[in-house]
């Protein structure tokens, strides 16, 4: 039984010829390598001897490779038959870890905050191989971070600058690459928006690069989705400037210190911009936390502090509706009339 399954199309080919990656004997998981397990899968050189009846039971993909009449001279491995697949190891292991360990509802049932990373891998595999439960539940999953929805936006915490938390997931603003390619991937364009816009924090080279995974690859943004990025970024960094400094253009309409107040906001502007090393397109991201200091420090109004807090708000929901087109994705209306069923198809 050896054979491969593409990455791109999810089709059954015959492997009589093995990479050379894959040549000699390869590495048995610790984790999922289980004795009395009846098939054998390798990915890049990583050996997970587990059960086809547990593949089969979810994953109609499996079940159709497992149903096919084998050759007798199909390749075997501790006396199982073998299937070579193009995914990552570490993809496999996450897909592995909820099917053995936790079942298909895990992300239903399962209380706390998972990893973005893990549950993007999940998402790849449940797609490629048709796990469809299991695919919409991580998607719904991934949907708390990258939303449509501005209110739902608001509600994120941002910790430490690059680390983002819905109440059921977290994510490093760098995963925010992977992001991008699983979005395109299962065809979701209003999810799009969000996870570009967290590119636009990266910087050049960053993005350029790609991201580094913990198997060794890289994950990267198509061409077309870098230029985007790269496009928008400067005009992000600008509206954010623009956006503080309009927060200082007047006082509240009830201030209770208007010449203090005149003088304390410029004053304190002046210490966010040089607090700012770098240039930041952060355009939906609150000032409410900055703008409490002024409160605390007694530099403002109670009044204006308000009054600022309101602008702050009004000039990031202006932001929200303007984003997709500066990321050269139309409108949000345009984005939200083509939501349909998740791509869940066997070829792309």
């Amino acid at each position: 039984m050896s054979e491969n399954i593409s990455s791109s199309r999810c089709s059954l080919t015959d492997m009589h010829e093995h990479s050379a990656c894959e040549a000699g004997e390869p590495r048995h998981d610790t984790r999922f390598w289980f004795v009395d397990g009846s098939v054998i899968l390798i990915a890049q050189g990583t050996a997970f001897r587990v059960h086809q009846t547990v593949l089969s039971r979810h994953s109609e993909i499996f079940r159709d490779l497992f149903s096919v009449p084998q050759p007798a001279e199909q390749e075997r491995l501790s006396g199982c038959p073998v299937v070579h697949l193009s995914d990552s190891p570490t993809d496999l292991q996450h897909l592995l870890h909820v099917l053995y360990d936790c079942g298909l509802s895990y992300y239903k049932l399962t209380p706390g905050r998972f990893n973005f990373a893990e549950v993007a891998a999940v998402v790849r595999m449940a797609h490629k191989y048709r796990l469809d439960e299991l695919l919409q539940d991580g998607i719904s999953l991934v949907k708390t971070i990258f939303t449509n929805n501005f209110e739902n936006w608001t509600t994120l915490r941002w910790r430490e600058e690059f680390l983002i938390r819905s109440p059921s997931l977290s994510m490093q603003v760098s995963d925010a690459v992977i992001a991008v390619n699983v979005i395109r991937l299962i065809s979701i364009p209003s999810m799009l928006p969000t996870a570009l816009y967290l590119c636009c924090f990266l910087s050049p080279t960053e993005l350029i690069r790609g991201r580094a995974c913990p198997d060794g690859s890289t994950v990267k943004l198509s061409s077309e989705d870098l230029e985007k990025c790269l496009t928008a970024t400067p005009f992000l960094h600008c509206g954010n400037d623009r956006r503080r400094l309009s927060l200082i253009s007047r006082a509240g309409p009830r201030c209770s210190k208007l010449s203090e107040c005149i003088a304390g906001l410029p004053q304190w502007l002046e210490s966010e911009i040089e607090s700012s090393v770098d240039p930041c397109p952060a355009v939906l991201e609150s000032l409410d936390h900055a703008i409490d200091v002024l409160a605390i420090t007694d530099t403002i109004c109670e009044d204006c502090v308000e009054f600022a807090k309101s602008r702050d708000l009004e000039r990031r929901h202006e932001w929200w509706n303007q984003l997709p087109s500066l990321l050269g994705l139309g409108t949000w209306s345009d984005l939200n009339d083509s939501i349909g069923a998740p791509n869940i198809s066997k070829t792309d």
